[in-house]
């Protein structure tokens, strides 16, 4: 897999314009030791999804962490920094688009919690009629004469 690198460099990236074919894993690095949170996301009303929410966009960056996306549609990417939306590049990609690769099939799970509340609200209930019913009974015989 081809890999591109960009950086987050005082309040810039670096480069400011990258150039991809299909299937490569662009990595943005904040590699300066700045304080400020960089977030790399698809420029606003750009490469949405069907719902409008940006096609990716990730967790804010502090200096010296990465973030990566794989492009695997041909087309051009604006990129902004949400937090300065002077923060910009562009990514554009060439190629024939690729199918990502699909999940593995996986069991579903089953959350059992719904189950384990379910029989011990049922077992208490059972406990404690028994409780019940054993002291009526008990009751019931201590009032007959001897």
């Amino acid at each position: 897999m081809a890999v591109g690198r960009c950086q987050s460099v005082d309040n810039a990236y670096q480069p400011s314009r990258i150039n991809v074919t299909t299937g490569t894993e662009v990595i943005w690095t904040y590699s300066s030791t700045g304080k400020v949170q960089h977030k790399v996301a698809s420029a606003p009303n750009t490469n949405t999804t069907q719902g409008g929410t940006p096609l990716f966009s990730n967790k804010p960056l502090n200096s010296g962490q990465s973030f990566s996306c794989i492009f695997y549609t041909h087309g051009s990417y604006p990129i902004q920094c949400a937090s300065h939306p002077l923060m910009n590049e562009v990514v554009n990609v060439t190629g024939s688009d690729i199918q990502p690769p699909s999940l593995p099939n996986t069991p579903s799970s089953t959350d059992c919690t719904l189950y384990v509340i379910s029989g011990a609200i049922v077992g208490i209930i059972v406990i404690v009629s028994i409780i019940l019913l054993l002291r009526r009974r008990s009751r019931k015989l201590a009032s007959y004469p001897s």
